[in-house]
């Protein structure tokens, strides 16, 4: 029997993985979204019972948000299964619907068409989403026509001038006041020239990862070359690349802090196919709340989707011999 939290009377897991899943990608320093919202209390969870169920385990939202940017520039469309529904991926659907992308839910999952032309003359909203005001400003360079971004009045506090910079020199127009931060219009030519370009990535690797995601379409690719002293989360990074890689984009890290892309075609996966099916796997996060939850309560939970590699396919584990169990 598969239950939800809820049925398990573990709303307040719930509440938690949001708070977790608010606007953060986990790879940013200094800027914990929230304000004063950080310090609302919470109520322990608690069940009333045993516990027994089979909980299926959300998607990762940091690799739904790369591979729906993927998708909206890829070469035909595909069909994204298991994606994370949450606050930021609603944000981000509705943004590249904005430039132009087809985005039609079927059931849990999303069909994905690009867009012949990326079209601008539009307004982004990226409320505290840190993927949609980083990834989302390199394709709307891609578009024709301004497309304007603003957000939540705390995400007017996030720092966005190294990736703003970064597109300056890679011959992308954006207005910003001189600001650095949301709001900012980015006036889109229908391309961008791309090439070298130094960033300094130390407040979020996010500058890195959105100019790596769009830098197929650019002229000549990119080549990104961190000058900061520290990045917040490689692993981010390197997550990007293996998206791009599994689309036959050509990457590369030729030394520690640089990387590079180079311009080509976002390939299907299935080659032959009219649809590319893309399972994502879930979220470590909310995996090990689920994992936890029995341990304060007698009972059995199995985790339902869980996958053995990071890679482009998804293997549910449920009802195997070997599924992962947490009894006690």
């Amino acid at each position: 029997m598969q239950l939800s939290w809820k049925q398990l009377g573990l709303d307040s897991v719930v509440m938690l993985i949001a708070k977790l899943n608010n606007g953060k990608d986990g790879d940013e320093t200094g800027t914990a979204d929230g304000g004063a919202e950080a310090a609302e209390l919470w109520p322990a969870p608690h069940a009333d019972g045993e516990l027994a169920a089979c909980v299926a385990l959300p998607g990762s939202k940091s690799l739904t948000n790369r591979e729906l940017v993927l998708a909206a520039l890829a070469d035909g469309p595909e069909m994204l299964r298991a994606p994370l529904h949450s606050r930021d991926s609603a944000l981000m659907i509705e943004a590249l619907r904005d430039l132009g992308t087809i985005i039609a839910a079927e059931g849990e999952d999303l069909h994905v068409t690009p867009a012949e032309e990326l079209t601008g003359s539009t307004t982004v909203a990226c409320g505290l989403a840190g993927t949609v005001m980083r990834f989302v400003p390199p394709v709307a360079a891609l578009a024709l026509g301004p497309v304007a971004f603003d957000g939540d009045p705390y995400a007017r506090k996030r720092p966005m001038r190294p990736v703003l910079d970064a597109l300056r020199a890679l011959g992308a127009d954006i207005a910003d006041e001189g600001r650095g931060a949301l709001p900012f219009t980015v006036h889109g030519t229908g391309s961008l020239r791309g090439g070298r370009v130094e960033i300094d990535a130390s407040l979020s690797s996010q500058f890195v990862s959105g100019l790596l995601l769009a830098a197929p379409r650019f002229e000549e690719g990119v080549h990104v070359v961190h000058t900061g002293k520290r990045l917040p989360s490689l692993p981010h990074i390197e997550m990007t690349l293996a998206a791009l890689r599994a689309r036959g984009v050509k990457v590369d890290s030729p030394a520690v802090g640089e990387w590079r892309v180079s311009p080509g075609q976002l390939a299907q996966s299935n080659h032959g196919s009219n649809l590319t099916f893309q399972t994502l796997p879930p979220s470590s996060r909310p995996r090990s709340l689920r994992v936890a939850a029995s341990r304060y309560r007698t009972g059995r939970v199995t985790p339902h989707r869980l996958v053995t590699n990071c890679g482009n396919c998804c293997q549910s584990l449920a009802g195997q011999q070997n599924s992962p169990r947490t009894d006690r």
